[in-house]
């Protein structure tokens, strides 16, 4: 039988448009294979209001704003052009899904400007050295042919619904603006008609909820476990223990994490399992080899792991560890998928050069946890971990507490670019003034000074300083002026100047030293260092050895955000998301060590906090499989000079071992760390120390990654880490709308706080899920973004524990 769904948007139109309301979405069960699923397309008449506008996006081009969307079509370097993604649930196993989109008909628009271009990726690594300009592809931009090439495009695959059911997800991104750049045309549709059509077919079996949890591990960790399955079992969470080499016997595949994936896919079928707990990390703290080859590591493994093929150029990840890969059991039709769409033997393959991409499923199917375990030691001190907090969490005041740590993350600051036309001014030394004032509390800080010389007979000479931190005490503090360029004993001369200071982070954004044909581009930055305290006025005036004024100029509203702590805190952020703990019960006591709020001075503060015990912690900041800093607001002196430890495992100086000093035995925190390789478990003491294979540690020593060491402390640290294995993406926009890191780990306290899933692995997939559902999979960076989030921790772990 052959079913339809049909649904309509209306009109959009230039700046007072109208657009349909949102297709409604069909959730079936997925044992309701026969009715015919039907949506009648809005009368225009009905449809609610909806426009579109065109704003500046700096550098003289403009950029599409939509209405009710904050997803966009970001391939780096190419126009920044809105999507509207949508979402669909069909029954689980249906075939032949069609989802055929019309545009009846589209009109075009004649655009002054430039569309902006997307900007690459941003990582929230150890390394100031970023560039985040906006640099328009060559090709594109010259064209003729309209970009993107078509009107949308559709994404169908299969996995966990909300409810726990086991569907068909339909994504389907309509691109109502598509842009011909050389013809300087916009060309707006003026309505989609969406048809979703599929077939029935007998879905996989799903079996007869034997076993609900099912751990995987070497036979050399199986008696260590057991008291953890007879545990489950006692709190009605049916568990198989099932050994690694059995598996190996039992089943065939392409290598051994194929093996385990089938296993995996009859654990679904016959036991109607969700939750599967993977344990066994690297077999030495000392040294082994990460990855046999590009698809998973085995050898030196207790368990084996799958790399991620996915290349991104622009952040520099040769793959990366992805245990996504074992939850992701089905694709379209409840077939199993292998990750290798194109049979070439290359897993997961995306950008990958010489390599066709393979076209991925990504919604889990079951809910996956690691915990990567070394040795004995750390997986009984796991399994007691476990039972514990199970056993005794529940109702007590400590989980109730919930703690952020985070500051600045990128250079945001927005382009001052005061202009002062030196050409009419007599030679002489001249005094350069700035000061901000916080639009907040109305009061203006302190006064930057710069003193220049001008020559109309001299060569120019020009460089770039920052030094603001030289004018801040403490934190909450006054508003923050700081003239970068022109510096102290600058020559404004005969020769013209223009260049991007290599000192300065995301520097061409923001610091161009730019002076040419006489005119000045006075540039630095403007900032409020308080909790919120994103916009300033600033004002210039430059004043004569005679203390006569030259030249005045103010401006409004400069812009500048702490995205960190933005991301974890607790107001709305824009494009209709919040920060993490807004989402997240009042019942709850929010403790925000910030550092525009003088909470967060050092990892002292950290490990103090820590040590009264707390339900979840929130850590973001720029980051390796070593560290975690914390940026002061503004970024005072610069990336490096504004830079404090967060949290490390291992330190050169007192604690040795600062995650050892956390004293909250038996009060164990969910933590969250947006960062980049936070979570990437294939460290060794020698391979950090030496840098092999990408490894990301800044040849810091240590033996095992920061969120493992944290969960496998005995009777501290955490109950379990979420965090990334690669690069941690962050997209720069001044407007700071969230995505990548900065949407999804403010969507996993959604998950609990808000949507109710009371399971980890359930919050964690949900969260992959409903990122998907969101972003759609054109952008390379959305699709790491779900493989890299990895949970150290069980799956089917009660979060705050039973009655």
């Amino acid at each position: 039988m052959r079913h339809h769904i049909t649904g309509m948007f209306i009109c959009l139109v230039l700046l007072a448009g109208i657009l349909s309301p949102a297709i409604s979405t069909h959730d079936p069960s997925p044992r309701d294979d026969t009715s015919v699923i039907s949506h009648p397309t809005a009368d225009a008449d009905e449809a609610s209001a909806f426009s579109y506008t065109l704003v500046d996006a700096g550098h003289g081009d403009i950029k599409p704003v939509l209405e009710n969307t904050s997803t966009y079509l970001a391939e780096p370097g190419n126009p920044l052009l809105p999507q509207a993604v949508h979402h669909y649930e069909l029954p689980f196993g249906v075939t032949d899904v069609a989802v055929n989109v019309t545009i009846p008909g589209h009109h075009e628009q004649m655009l002054a400007r430039d569309i902006a271009p997307a900007s690459a990726p941003v990582p929230y690594d150890m390394s100031p050295a970023v560039d985040a300009g906006f640099h328009k592809n060559a090709a594109v931009y010259g064209s003729s042919q309209a970009y993107p090439d078509r009107w949308s495009s559709v994404h169908v695959g299969c996995g966990l619904n909300a409810t726990g059911h086991r569907v068909t997800h339909v994504t389907v991104e309509i691109y109502p603006l598509r842009y011909r750049p050389a013809d300087d045309v916009l060309m707006v549709a003026e309505s989609a008609d969406i048809d979703i059509s599929y077939s029935e077919r007998a879905a996989p079996c799903i079996g007869n909820d034997a076993y609900d949890l099912v751990v995987i591990a070497p036979e050399a960790f199986t008696g260590m476990l057991e008291r953890l399955v007879d545990h489950k079992n006692g709190h009605g969470v049916d568990t198989l223990l099932k050994p690694a080499e059995d598996i190996y016997r039992e089943y065939d595949g392409v290598d051994r994490p194929e093996q385990i994936k089938y296993f995996i896919r009859d654990a679904i079928e016959q036991w109607n399992t969700s939750y599967v707990l993977l344990v066994g990390g690297l077999q030495s703290l000392l040294y082994g080899t990460a990855r046999d080859t590009p698809n998973h590591g085995t050898e030196d493994w207790h368990l084996p792991v799958r790399y991620s093929n996915l290349r991104d150029e622009q952040m520099g990840d040769p793959g990366f560890l992805c245990d996504l890969y074992f939850a992701d059991v089905y694709r379209t039709g409840g077939v199993f998928d292998d990750w290798d769409s194109n049979d070439d033997g290359v897993i997961g393959a995306r950008n990958m050069p010489g390599v066709a991409d393979d076209t991925l499923d990504l919604y889990p199917d079951v809910y996956v946890g690691r915990l990567p375990c070394r040795n004995s030691r750390e997986v009984e001190a796991c399994v007691d971990k476990i039972i514990t907090y199970e056993n005794t969490a529940y109702g007590t005041e400590w989980f109730r507490r919930i703690v952020a740590v985070a500051g600045d993350g990128l250079q945001d600051q927005e382009d001052l670019d005061i202009r002062w036309d030196t050409n009419e001014v007599p030679d002489g030394e001249y005094i350069i003034h700035a000061q901000s004032r916080s639009t907040i509390t109305g009061e203006w800080g302190p006064v930057d000074e710069v003193v220049v010389t001008v020559s109309h007979q001299q060569e120019s000479s020009l460089h770039f300083s920052e030094d603001d931190h030289l004018r801040i005490d403490s934190y909450p503090g006054p508003a923050i002026a700081e003239i970068t360029s022109p510096s102290d004993g600058d020559v404004l001369g005969t020769t013209d100047v223009d260049f991007t200071p290599s000192q300065a982070y995301m520097g061409s954004l923001w610091a161009n030293v730019t002076y040419i044909d006489g005119v000045m581009h006075i540039r630095g930055k403007s900032y409020d260092p308080r909790p919120y305290g994103y916009h300033t006025d600033i004002k210039a005036w430059v004043e004569n050895e005679n203390g006569e004024t030259v030249f005045s100029q103010q401006k409004t509203d400069i812009r500048s955000y702490c995205d960190c702590e933005w991301t974890t805190g607790n107001r709305e952020v824009g494009g209709g998301r919040a920060g993490a703990f807004h989402y997240m019960p009042d019942t709850f006591d929010k403790i925000f060590l910030w550092a525009s709020n003088g909470n967060f001075t050092s990892q002292a503060d950290v490990i103090e906090t820590m040590s009264q015990g707390c339900g979840f912690a929130f850590f973001f900041g720029h980051a390796s499989p070593s560290t975690m800093i914390v940026n002061m607001p503004g970024m005072p002196g610069g990336f490096s000079q504004s830079a404090e430890i967060g949290l490390q495992p291992i330190n050169i100086g007192t604690p040795v071992f600062p995650m050892n000093s956390i004293e909250n035995t038996d009060r164990l925190p969910i933590v969250a760390v947006m960062g980049c390789h936070n979570s990437q478990f294939n460290v060794t003491l020698l391979n950090s120390i030496a840098g092999w294979n990408r490894i990301w540690t800044g040849f810091y020593p240590t033996p095992e990654c920061w969120s493992w060491w944290l969960t496998r402390l005995p009777r501290s640290g955490a109950i379990a880490t979420i965090g990334c294995t690669a690069l941690g993406p962050g997209s720069f926009d001044q407007a700071f709308v969230p995505d990548t890191g900065c949407w999804i780990f403010p969507e996993l306290f959604r998950q609990y706080g808000e949507q109710g899933h009371t399971v980890l692995g359930a919050a964690v997939g949900q969260t992959i899920t409903s990122y998907l559902s969101t972003f759609g999979q054109s952008n390379a960076i959305d699709v790491q973004m779900v493989q890299e989030l990895a949970l150290f921790g069980d799956p089917s772990l009660k979060i705050g524990g039973y009655p």
